[in-house]
């Protein structure tokens, strides 16, 4: 009889396995019963104190990243802190505002486990794929009407009671995150805008960019440089013959001297004609060297400086190199100018 008990013993010890486990089961739960049930109750026991995740049949963010919080309820966490930080970790990139991404369930467990959660149980819909859904809000160019306003004002040269500024397309809308966001505004293209132009209203939320350009319309009236009377060509500039006039330029083609002193040491490039708007490629820069003109030209030589005379062939103004004759060998030399009536020997020229 005793003999044929261990031989039992031996026999369920076969069918359960061989290895130390099965032995150990086989010793202390005789009856393959007793042994599933204790199977049973210890992955109960490890599902119950798991999280779980239960998740949704479909879900909204507002961020640039879906979360495992955003598509399921967890339980099964006390610690406040752990159960935070498994809603927070994140699976991957939202959706474009106002568009759906499918997220795997399969992505969420992986991303949960990859966060150190050994998650015991997942339940999903029919298809194992939710579908989430960017939230978004939409604001109206109009809505920026103050920003664009004050950027304006800090990025123009014009005096805010010279300008009026329209915006053409209040109504345009840029599709964002309903989250905060930083704004920029980018543009005009110069310091003196007039008629049409446009601005770049960007924001910026997170990894996204969101962009819109406002169309604008600028009328300018405001003080200009003006000929007070005919200019001949290579004629000097001053206060004699220049005025300052209010002119509308909102379609003037360039942009104009604002000031008598911007065309101080100029002359004109062409003749000009009475009431004209000088702007910058009408004049030229005054002459420090004239042509025909006595020129002392200083030459280095190690320590010793040497001095003379010498006629300018052609004008120029300080930092240019220009043809100069000696007076006494009649050589053309090269020298730059370094102040009105004065130039350098240029390096490597002789004056013999």
């Amino acid at each position: 009889m005793h003999k044929n008990n261990l031989s039992r013993h031996r026999f369920y010890g076969k069918r359960q396995g061989n290895g130390l486990y099965s032995l150990f089961l086989s010793v202390l739960f005789p009856r393959p019963a007793y042994r599933g049930a204790i199977v049973m109750l210890v992955f109960f026991s490890w599902c119950f104190a798991s999280p779980l995740l239960e998740f949704l049949d479909s879900a909204t963010v507002n961020d640039t990243l879906i979360r495992v919080g955003d598509i399921a309820r967890i339980s099964g966490v006390e610690n406040k802190q752990e159960r935070q930080r498994l809603a927070q970790t994140p699976i991957g990139e939202s959706a474009p505002a106002s568009y759906v991404r499918f997220v795997s369930v399969n992505d969420a467990l992986r991303a949960a486990q990859g966060s150190g959660f050994h998650v015991a149980a997942l339940q999903s819909g029919k298809s194992g794929r939710i579908p989430v859904k960017t939230g978004y809000q939409e604001k109206n160019i109009d809505s920026f009407k103050e920003d664009i306003v004050f950027f304006i004002q800090a990025n123009v040269i014009w005096a805010p009671a010279d300008y009026s500024l329209t915006i053409l397309n209040p109504r345009d809308k840029i599709i964002c995150l309903k989250t905060p966001y930083t704004l920029t505004i980018e543009g005009p293209p110069t310091k003196c805008p007039k008629g049409n132009f446009s601005v770049q209203i960007v924001l910026a939320q997170g990894s996204r960019v969101f962009s819109v350009h406002a169309q604008c319309f600028m009328t300018v009236t405001t003080a200009v440089v003006t000929a007070a009377s005919a200019i001949p060509r290579n004629a000097p500039c001053d206060e004699i013959n220049c005025v300052m006039e209010k002119r509308d330029i909102t379609h003037f083609k360039y942009a104009p001297y604002t000031k008598i002193a911007e065309v101080r040491r100029k002359r004109a490039a062409r003749s000009i004609a009475p009431g004209t708007i000088l702007y910058e490629t009408m004049l030229a820069s005054q002459p420090d060297v004239y042509r025909d003109q006595q020129v002392q030209i200083i030459v280095n030589s190690g320590s010793v400086t040497v001095t003379m005379t010498a006629r300018a062939r052609e004008d120029g103004t300080v930092g240019e190199r220009i043809w100069v004759e000696n007076e006494m060998t009649h050589k053309l030399l090269k020298a730059v100018i370094i102040a009105s009536g004065k130039a350098q020997l240029s390096q490597g020229e002789k004056l013999l």
